[in-house]
């Protein structure tokens, strides 16, 4: 109920206000080529979101930025509760991310639709480098990788590859 138009009282569809607000994000996330269609992604008639994996990528390095973000992604499992006619219910959550852990990885998002196919985002750290500047200060260098595979045949598998061969390039 917190969504939209209903989070400030405002008239109108709390759907169309979310979307704008979804909109809004990823304009301040530096997504070029992306429009949501609808607030959770699936495949519906009539609505049509669409996107790259560069943009997804942003999306992600927006998100990882964000206060939180990367605790709440690397969950294995969680119990929430949301409101839900007047009352409160528990619902248990699992990720279906099969490389959660693996290699570092600390998240990001699964998913598959008729239309996308099977899709994973993968990020994870390394540890940070230091360069010793000739004037005797140091830089501190921050590395993470973010691994965008969009239309998959075998995401774990395939995105897995990508991510070892992006960090042997890296380094």
């Amino acid at each position: 109920a917190h969504i939209g138009g209903r989070m400030t009282g405002g008239a109108g569809n709390p759907l169309s206000a979310f979307l704008r607000q979804m909109n809004a994000v990823g304009a301040r996330a530096g997504l070029r080529d992306t429009t949501f269609a609808n607030a959770h992604g699936l495949d519906m008639p009539g609505q049509r979101g669409l996107s790259t994996a560069a943009d997804m990528a942003r999306l992600t390095i927006y998100a990882l930025n964000v206060p939180g973000f990367t605790f709440y992604s690397s969950q294995p499992s969680r119990r929430i509760t949301i409101h839900r006619a007047g009352g409160l219910l528990g619902v248990s959550l699992r990720t279906t991310n099969e490389l959660l852990f693996r290699g570092g990885i600390d998240g990001v998002k699964t998913g598959t639709t008729a239309l996308a196919g099977q899709c994973l985002i993968v990020s994870a750290p390394r540890p940070s480098t230091v360069v010793k500047n000739p004037d005797g200060s140091t830089a501190v260098t921050q590395h993470r990788m973010v691994v965008v595979t969009l239309g998959a045949t075998e995401r774990f598998s395939q995105t897995w590859q990508l991510f070892n061969d992006a960090w042997d390039a890296y380094f």
